[in-house]
């Protein structure tokens, strides 16, 4: 759970790189398969980790895209019907790439006044397709200003640079979380997700400038959000 009040940029710098949904502090931690892929649902995450996460696992050697079925459950493992479930990444549509050991996406449940009734998540593979490899290493991003340097505020944050470890090229995503704040016992939900970069392309080894998005420029965000950047593996 991400429990901070947004002190300026350099607090918001402390996830960028984080993919690791952590261990299960409280709710729900829920484990299914389907074929080379596995699937751990966690409800309510330790401080500074994220909440409604779903990691999903690949044992195989190969990079996969699957789209994802996912269901609400009530603690009788029922299906809440009236609660949809998307996700924060697209692994619902097929957008996310899942290197070969895995990695994760993140949840929202509408409506949000039935959060409290989410007790597990039932994940069904609709489809899956063999993508180019992208690495197993995660990317390193770092917001830029509008003269180059990092800044210090969202006022002129202008640019990301994102540097790849892999010697493969890779696609790569940025989204920014805001995050409500939930009262004690609940999880805490993105609601609202701005996409601030992407799709990029960037190569092996090396590291690729690109300007934020309309949508992340033109947003107003709050100075006391509580908000993270996160960068991930995306298909285009």
């Amino acid at each position: 759970m991400i429990r901070f009040r947004s002190l300026g940029f350099f607090t918001l710098c402390l996830l960028i790189a984080c993919t690791s949904a952590g261990p299960s502090k409280s709710g729900s931690s829920t484990e299914g398969s389907s074929g080379d892929l596995t699937f751990e649902y966690t409800s309510i995450a330790e401080i500074g980790f994220i909440d409604q996460a779903l990691s999903i696992g690949n044992r195989s050697p190969s990079t996969l895209a699957p789209t994802l079925r996912l269901e609400a459950l009530d603690r009788d493992g029922e299906v809440l019907k009236d609660v949809t479930v998307t996700t924060v990444f697209g692994s619902d549509y097929g957008k996310v790439v899942i290197p070969p050991g895995g990695t994760i996406d993140i949840l929202r449940f509408s409506p949000t006044s039935r959060i409290k009734d989410v007790a597990d998540v039932a994940v069904s593979v609709t489809d899956v397709r063999e993508v180019p490899p992208s690495g197993t290493q995660q990317v390193v991003m770092k917001p830029l200003s509008t003269s180059g340097e990092q800044p210090d505020a969202f006022s002129n944050f202008a640019s990301v640079e994102i540097s790849n470890p892999n010697p493969q090229p890779a696609t790569v995503c940025v989204v920014l979380l805001i995050y409500d704040d939930p009262p004690p016992g609940r999880s805490q939900q993105a609601e609202t997700v701005l996409r601030v970069a992407g799709p990029v392309a960037v190569g092996g080894q090396s590291s690729s400038v690109t300007e934020v998005s309309t949508e992340f420029s033109q947003a107003t965000i709050d100075e006391a959000a509580i908000v993270s950047l996160k960068p991930y593996f995306c298909t285009g």
